[in-house]
């Protein structure tokens, strides 16, 4: 019996060659690799609502519609390109070419290899914002069986700090357990709100809330002594690493703004407290009393961006970024504290910074009802209430 063969391009060919004074067999064996990739490579979405074609980052997938895209129209065909020799599968069976799919909900879909081994996508449909609201719909943001626990957020992409409040109430019976003392137990209030307390309509009602401050415990990150109420475009995703950056700030943005308007009310906490180390996360409990007056912070942030779906400023870099081409910041008027004011403020572009309609670039609305909230500093009860937030192109 004699074996030969060869390996060429991850392929094998064996040879059997078995002889006899009665036989004379030959026998040959072609074997192919089994490829193992299992990934989408690209992903194009044809139609006249899609604003934005889809982006990817590890397993999940990003496309825009425009504004006012209804449930409907946002039927859509996706042309795939999968890693060689995979399957798409959708709904546990082999996706066929050109079946529309309803993107008005979040969609899955799995690559399988050779190896038979599966990698699940998780596509997702947004709608591209108009940077206008009036703050009169809500919807409900976190839902739990705890009525306490639920909280709600203006839509069409809005967020607010209630995110981390939520982090910081379910975490409260293990850091009573751990530390001795719960910092903001559940039945308290979140520190946005809607509220009729508004010039028409509804508002949104920003409060910093007093958490009391634990230090930092076993890996878990500090909890502050001041946590502002913020409300702002974009997402909240808890980072227990650095919990400034849990805020992701902004939406796409494809024309240049002109002016950032609004109006709002203030109301100042009595007692200020000044962090001994802003903006460290991991000693946020630490303060002490200072003689200052709190003030609100409301700004309109234009930044590069290199992709839509996964490039954000966040609590770290909101006003420091590099990315950052132009902003529009409202100066603090105290006669916001006997009533509601309007403003009106320009956008003003950075050195040698311009509007390029060849970059892509996002927009963050963010306001807080301490200036320098995201330092952990501020008063306890200070109130910020905020309506008709607009950007003008």
């Amino acid at each position: 019996m004699i074996f030969s063969g060869n390996v060429k391009d991850g392929n094998i060919t064996l040879n059997v060659s078995l002889k006899s004074e009665q036989y004379d067999i030959s026998y040959v064996f072609v074997g192919k690799k089994t490829l193992t990739g299992n990934s989408i490579e690209s992903i194009t979405i044809g139609g006249d609502v899609v604003k934005a074609q889809p982006e990817i980052q590890e397993k999940e997938i990003v496309f825009y519609v425009k504004n006012g895209t209804t449930a409907k129209e946002r039927v859509l065909v996706p042309v795939f390109t999968i890693s060689e020799g995979s399957t798409l599968k959708y709904n546990d069976a082999e996706y066929v070419a050109g079946t529309p799919i309803d993107f008005s909900i979040e969609q899955q879909f799995s690559v399988v290899s050779q190896k038979g081994t599966p990698k699940i996508y998780t596509i997702s449909c947004k709608e591209w914002s108009s940077f206008d609201t009036n703050l009169d719909k809500w919807e409900l943001q976190f839902d739990s069986d705890k009525e306490n626990m639920k909280f709600y957020g203006p839509v069409d992409g809005w967020s607010s700090s209630n995110g981390g409040v939520e982090y910081i109430k379910r975490m409260g019976p293990l850091l009573a357990l751990m530390a001795g003392s719960n910092p903001y137990p559940a039945d308290k209030p979140y520190p946005v709100l809607q509220t009729d307390n508004a010039k028409s309509g509804s508002v949104a009602s920003l409060t910093t809330l007093d958490t009391k401050g634990v230090p930092s415990i076993a890996g878990f990150p500090a909890v502050p002594k001041v946590t502002s109420g913020s409300l702002f475009n974009g997402a909240f995703v808890v980072n227990t690493d650095n919990t400034l950056a849990s805020t992701r700030f902004g939406d796409p943005c494809d024309k240049e703004p002109k002016f950032f308007t609004g109006s709002y009310k203030y109301t100042p906490g009595e007692t200020y407290y000044k962090a001994k180390y802003p903006g460290d996360t991991k000693r946020a409990n630490e303060v002490e009393v200072a003689d200052i007056k709190d003030t609100p912070a409301m700004n309109a942030v234009l930044y590069e961006a290199d992709t839509y779906a996964f490039d954000y400023l966040d609590g770290t870099n909101l006003l420091t970024s590099e990315k950052i081409v132009a902003i529009a910041s409202v100066t603090y008027d105290e006669a916001a504290e006997s009533g509601y004011i309007d403003f009106n403020v320009p956008f003003v572009f950075g050195k040698n910074k311009s509007f390029d309609a060849t970059k892509k670039y996002k927009l963050a609305i963010v306001c807080s009802s301490s200036k320098d909230g995201d330092s952990f500093s501020g008063a306890p009860g200070s109130v910020l209430l905020v309506d008709d937030l607009k950007i003008v192109f």
